[in-house]
This record gives C-alpha cells, sequence and structure tokens, in this order.
C-alpha cells in the first residue's frame, strides 16, 4: 500500500492480540468491562488477570479452590470480589496471601444476587431482584455498611463505570439511575414501545463526545433501528436513530473514536455512525467490511427531521493489505 493510499485509510485492525486461557470445563473465563480485563479461573483457584493496556503485565491472584466460581471483579484498589454464591458475595484483600475469604457480604434484602459492581472508594454495588444497594468496604474494620438503598424489582440491570449510570429493567418498564455523591439518583423512566420484549443483550450505556447514551435496538415497519437516548443529570430524552436493517438479522455494537461501530452477524458487515456528522452525501455513516472493501447505504436522522425520512451515504473502509488499494 503507497503513502498516499495509507493517508486514506482510517479504520483498521491491531495487530497486537491478548493471550489468555481458554474456557473450559477447567478453566473459567470472565471479562470485567469497568477496568477492561480479563479474568480467568483455573481448577486450582488461580485468578490470571490480563489487562487491554500492552504495558501492563498480567498478574496472578490465588484462592482456596472450594466450589463454582459465578462472577469475579477487581476493584481499582486492588479488593477481589467472588461469587460463588446467588445470596452473598467474598471479600478478598489487596494482601491476602491465604486464599480464604476476609468478609462474606450479603444484601440487606434476602434475595437473589443479579449482578454487582465495583464503585470507587472501595464502594460495591449489588443488585438483587428486589433492589439495589450501595455498600462500604472497610479494609481497616473489615465491616462493610449499607450506605444507600432502592427497593426496585429487577429483572436485569447494566452499568456504566465511564458514565456512573445504571440502567434497570423491572420487565415492565426500564429506569435510569446516576451513582454520585455515595448514593443513587434515579434519572428518569424511558419511554420506550413494548419494553416487556427488549432484553438485555440489546442495550448499551456508551459515551460520545464526552455525553452519555442510553441506546437500544427496536423493530419498527419490519425494520431494526438503534435508538438514542441523551442521558442528562435529571432526565433521559431520545435524540436520534439509525436505520440498521433487516429485522431478521442479529446486531451488537461498540465504540472507538466517538463512532459507533454496529456489526451485522449474518452478513458479517459493520456500519459505523458518527452522531456529529451532518447530513450529507458523505456522512454520517460509514460502512464496510473486515475484510475487502464494500459500498453500502447508511441511513441517520436528526431530532428535528422527519422520523420517516432517510440520508443515505456511502464512504469506502480501506483494509491495509487489500488489494483493491
Amino acid at each position: 500500500m503507497t503513502e498516499s493510499n495509507l493517508e486514506e485509510a482510517f479504520l483498521e485492525l491491531t495487530t497486537r492480540s491478548i493471550k489468555f486461557g481458554p474456557a473450559s470445563t477447567a478453566n473459567a473465563v470472565f471479562y470485567d468491562e469497568g477496568r477492561r480485563e480479563i479474568l480467568s479461573v483455573d481448577s486450582n483457584g488461580t485468578i490470571t488477570v490480563t489487562s487491554h493496556k500492552a504495558h501492563v503485565k498480567a498478574k496472578q491472584i490465588r484462592l482456596e479452590p472450594t466450589g463454582q466460581i459465578y462472577a469475579i471483579k477487581l476493584s481499582d484498589s486492588g479488593l477481589v470480589a467472588t461469587q460463588r454464591s446467588h445470596m452473598s458475595l467474598d471479600v478478598f484483600f489487596k494482601d491476602n496471601t491465604s486464599g480464604i475469604a476476609d468478609m462474606s457480604i450479603s444484601p440487606s434484602v434476602k434475595q437473589q444476587i443479579i449482578s454487582y459492581f465495583w464503585l470507587k472508594n472501595d464502594q460495591l454495588a449489588i443488585v438483587t431482584t428486589k433492589s439495589l444497594e450501595l455498600i462500604q468496604i472497610s479494609v481497616n474494620t473489615s465491616k462493610a455498611k449499607t450506605l444507600s438503598k432502592e427497593d426496585i424489582a429487577v429483572a436485569w440491570c447494566k452499568y456504566s463505570a465511564e458514565s456512573s449510570v445504571f440502567v434497570i429493567s423491572t420487565g415492565q418498564e426500564i429506569s435510569a439511575y446516576l451513582y454520585a455523591r455515595d448514593c443513587y439518583t434515579k434519572i428518569s423512566k424511558l419511554e420506550i414501545p413494548r419494553v416487556s420484549s427488549l432484553k438485555e443483550k440489546a442495550v448499551w450505556i456508551i459515551q460520545l463526545y464526552k455525553t452519555t447514551y442510553i441506546c437500544h435496538l427496536i423493530v419498527q415497519n419490519d425494520e431494526t433501528r438503534l435508538i438514542l437516548h441523551h442521558v442528562k443529570k435529571s432526565s433521559v430524552t431520545e435524540e436520534s436513530f439509525m436505520i440498521l436493517g433487516s429485522a431478521k438479522d442479529s446486531y451488537t455494537l461498540n465504540v472507538v473514536d466517538n463512532l459507533v461501530s454496529i456489526h451485522n452477524l449474518q452478513l458479517k458487515l459493520t456500519s459505523v455512525f458518527d452522531v456529529r456528522a451532518i447530513p450529507s452525501e458523505h456522512g454520517p455513516s460509514i460502512t464496510g467490511s473486515i475484510d475487502a472493501l464494500f459500498l453500502r447505504w447508511g441511513y441517520y436522522s436528526r431530532p428535528n427531521q422527519n422520523r420517516n425520512s432517510r440520508h443515505p451515504h456511502i464512504i469506502r473502509i480501506k483494509q491495509k493489505n487489500s488489494k483493491n488499494f
């Protein structure tokens, strides 16, 4: 690829791979989205923590092999919280060498734990089927204190460490909560049609240009759309939507450099959207595949535009070793 062509290429895959033990009957693998770390636990209770950062070396933590681990997460200060039971969590302090838990934490509501998340200052958010609790862990005293509790029926929950926003579904409605000043604040209920059919895997909390969005997939007129809700301190408002394609296909997404990459799993096609781009023949959507050059139509709508209007845009994505360039 010539130097002039290289200047035109703007999207390429990294050449650095992240190696970790594969998932198997003898090795459990977890991904911590908040810290962006891969945690693998072997049958002897050894946890290997692999960071996505190239300069951070993999480290190991030793636990007593006392049963299956359902989940494992690390705090910023090095505390380890593991879930071996549906009703409690085991907490291991940073300097633990025995492999035996220093504390066992149970929510005040004796209900099944759905998920949990480390927050700042060794605070732990525990989500049960009936509550959202905030617990302070004290290493000096080996005690736990409940700081805040929201009584709410929970079908599923998602959390973004980047924006400190929780999204909780009761099965009948979806609400957003903000974590700040050692408590939870309910921001707003999201106005979503047919919310009961909305699955956890079709909802994401993302940040674009330092703005937090809650986005979800929805089928309208036999088309799959991605709806973006702008999260503010006191409200959540629908801001824009993107038309992705056939309702029969499956989609997932991720965000890189403020661009929303939406992956069609059936077509193996990735569409890239920029919410800041002004609709024109060259933006805001960019569409292409990883292994070849494609030209595709992307559709995008701004809030002040007709919801039925479509703006087609085509931009080429180039791969470095593509024969087309």
